[in-house]
């Protein structure tokens, strides 16, 4: 008699465990990785509403108007998969090696990452440490999952979960730091995030500032059937953008045929500082000399600036170009402290043209105030 009823406490004890195990197997709240296949492919329209102040302050990478970026997997192996991706600039194609649990293969600080801000499977409340990077920005985030909801994209009404990451961007030569915030709202059906948003801030002012929306989709994988492009009623008014590039990019598999120009070797040119009623006070001149540019637009050279107090010859300076863009930090500008010339290509004056600041100037100086670099 003690035989069978221990038997038939372990029977009961193994439905328990199978019923709870079949339980969380089933947990509809719970969002798995995708199933995906080769082929399948998503198109997102980039708005950027950085204003054109902060872009001048470098906070953008300057994405063309009606920007968009295209994701498409081209292999997939037992640890995860590769997607190719397009933009949002358009000389802008790398790939990109994913793992299973929505992470990526990334590079920062000379040294093989794992990037991206979705972790599966996804379940409302769950949080965990994410990473961005690319180029000379990390960006680490804490992000947590929400409770799902419904959304209309274009003609079609998906489920998503909402993902929110909060956290700081740090560029990793010049030291400079402020928060950021990711928004993302991914859909299983879709298999991506259907829209985000990226907000940044710096100075202590909002900085980046874009949102991608999903255009179109076609899934071919085992998790759904071949599903139709989307009509997404979505406008792509933007004019430039983001630090979010510079955090989004960084693969560890290298670009496809993509590289900055390179700039001249020398570049110099003029600032000048005018008071509140727009009468200029000091007019002077300033170059730059570059002694390596990389592949993905970083440089250092030196700066030579005649500024009075902040005179300087031939000091140190690290910086950015990305094809549009020149961002130029001077650690030392004679006695005025840390210096950022923030610069943008004009084609038409075929100079950069730009604002320029100082720890003890102010970074917004009267109307008519800049600096420039001729292009030869």
């Amino acid at each position: 008699m003690a035989i069978n009823k221990f038997v038939i406490a372990l029977t009961l004890s193994l439905a328990a465990l199978n019923f709870l195990a079949e339980a969380a197997a089933q947990d509809p709240a719970s969002v798995p990785a995708p199933e995906l296949a080769v082929g399948d492919r998503w198109v997102w329209n980039v708005e950027d509403r950085t204003t054109s102040l902060m872009v001048q302050r470098g906070c953008s990478a300057g994405y063309p108007n009606g920007a968009q970026e295209i994701e498409t997997v081209t292999s997939l192996n037992n640890v995860g998969y590769v997607s190719q991706i397009v933009g949002p600039m358009p000389e802008w194609r790398f790939f990109r090696t994913y793992l299973n649990d929505g992470s990526y293969r990334a590079r920062s600080e000379g040294k093989e990452i794992l990037a991206g801000p979705i972790r599966f499977p996804l379940r409302p409340g769950n949080s965990w440490d994410a990473v961005l990077a690319g180029g000379q920005v990390l960006t680490t985030l804490k992000c947590r999952a929400k409770t799902p909801e419904r959304m209309t994209v274009g003609k079609v009404e998906l489920e998503v979960m909402p993902v929110v990451c909060e956290g700081k961007w740090r560029h990793l030569q010049s030291g400079n730091s402020d928060t950021a915030e990711y928004n993302y709202w991914y859909s299983p059906a879709v298999g991506r995030s259907v829209r985000h948003t990226g907000l940044t801030y710096a100075w202590g002012n909002r900085c980046l500032n874009v949102e991608w929306r999903l255009e179109s989709y076609t899934r071919k994988g085992t998790a759904l059937a071949p599903t139709p492009l989307i009509d997404a009623a979505v406008g792509t008014g933007a004019q430039t953008p983001t630090m979010e590039d510079k955090s989004r990019g960084g693969d560890a598999t290298p670009p496809v045929a993509t590289q900055v120009p390179q700039l001249p070797k020398k570049l110099k040119g003029r600032w000048k500082f005018n008071d509140s009623s727009g009468v200029t006070t000091v007019d002077n001149t300033w170059s730059i000399e570059i002694a390596e540019q990389s592949a993905d637009g970083s440089i250092r050279g030196t700066i030579t600036f005649w500024a009075r107090a902040c005179t300087t010859q031939d000091a140190q300076m690290v910086g950015r170009y990305d094809g549009a863009n020149l961002v130029i930090d001077v650690p030392v500008l004679g006695s005025c402290g840390k210096g950022r010339f923030a610069l943008r290509h004009n084609r038409e004056s075929k100079r950069f043209e730009g604002t320029y600041s100082a720890e003890t100037s102010p970074a917004i100086q009267g109307p008519g105030s800049g600096a420039y670099l001729e292009i030869d």
